[in-house]
C-alpha cells in the first residue's frame, strides 16, 4: 500500500501522520513544492518584529518529521497533475518529471492569498504574507523600507500593522468595510482600532485601493480619497482554496 499525500502544511503532515499511526507498513509518500514544511502560520507577523526567531516558524523539522514518522518527503517538488484512471501523480523538481503511484491519494494543498486586480500590484515591494518564505522576503524588504501601507484589516494584517511599527515604519492600514476586524464586535474593533491608532498606525476604513504606483518599485498607494506614500505593501486581502490540481483531475 502507497499513500500519497499533495501538500506539507498542517493538514498535510497531520495525514502523513495518521496514516503512519494507523498503518505501520505501508509506504508513505509527501509532496511539498517549497522547502518547509508544518508551518507555524500564525507566528508569521511576529517574525517580522523578531518575537518569534525563524527556526520556531516550522512545528517540526523536515528531517526529524521524515525520520519519526518514516514518511518520504519529497521536498521543492510540485505535483503538476493527478491521472486518477492510472492513479499516478505527475511530480516536477528542478525540472526533472516523474510520475508517482498511489493506492491512497490526499490532497491537501492548502490556499493561496487572494489580491485584487488591480494596476501595480506586481510592483517590487508589493507582498503577501502566507508562507515562511513570504516573511523571509517582507523581512528583507523592511530593511530598506520607510512607510508600509496594509490591505486589509483583519486578524493578519492588523498583526503586521503591529509588526512594522515596531520594527520603526510608519504604517497605515485601508479597509474596504466599515471597521476593523469584520468578523468581530463593534466593542471588541473599536478597542483594537484604539491601540493601534494610539502606537501611531493610520487606519482608513470604507475606502477601496484603486492602484499602487511607483517606478519598478512601489511608491504610493491610491484609494478612492486620497493617495499614501508607500515603499512597502502587503495585501492581506483573505485567501482562495487552490482547487486547480483537483478540478484538472475531475
Amino acid at each position: 500500500m502507497r499513500y500519497v499525500i499533495i501538500g506539507g502544511l498542517a493538514a498535510g503532515t497531520s495525514a502523513a501522520a495518521k496514516a503512519r499511526r494507523t498503518d505501520e507498513n505501508s509506504e508513505i509518500v509527501l509532496i511539498e513544492k517549497s522547502q518547509w514544511i508544518s508551518q507555524a502560520t500564525c507566528g508569521l507577523p511576529y517574525f517580522l518584529c523578531d518575537v518569534v526567531k525563524e527556526d520556531s516558524l516550522q512545528v517540526i523539522s523536515p528531517e526529524i518529521f521524515s525520520k519519526r514518522f518514516r514518511i518520504d518527503l519529497r521536498l521543492r517538488t510540485e505535483a503538476t497533475e493527478i491521472d486518477p484512471s492510472s492513479k499516478t501523480v505527475r511530480a516536477v523538481r528542478d525540472g526533472d518529471e516523474e510520475e508517482i503511484e498511489y493506492d491512497k491519494l490526499v490532497i491537501a494543498t492548502g490556499a493561496s492569498p487572494s489580491v485584487p486586480k488591480i494596476e501595480g500590484v506586481e510592483l517590487n515591494g508589493v507582498f503577501t504574507l502566507r508562507y515562511i518564505g513570504d516573511a523571509l522576503r517582507i523581512k528583507e524588504a523592511m530593511k530598506s523600507s520607510e512607510k508600509a501601507v496594509i490591505v486589509g484589516a483583519g486578524m493578519i494584517g492588523l498583526e503586521c500593522a503591529e509588526a512594522f511599527r515596531e520594527a520603526g515604519l510608519k504604517v497605515a492600514v485601508i479597509e474596504i468595510l466599515p471597521e476593523i476586524l469584520p468578523n468581530f464586535d463593534e466593542e471588541m474593533a473599536y478597542i483594537v482600532r484604539r491601540h493601534l491608532e494610539e502606537r501611531g498606525i493610520e487606519i482608513f476604513t470604507s475606502e477601496r485601493v484603486l492602484a499602487i504606483e511607483g517606478d519598478e518599485r512601489a511608491e504610493k498607494v491610491i484609494t478612492e480619497r486620497r493617495e499614501i506614500p508607500a515603499d512597502l505593501v502587503l495585501f492581506a486581502t483573505g485567501v482562495r482554496p487552490n482547487v486547480q490540481l483537483a478540478e484538472r483531475a475531475g
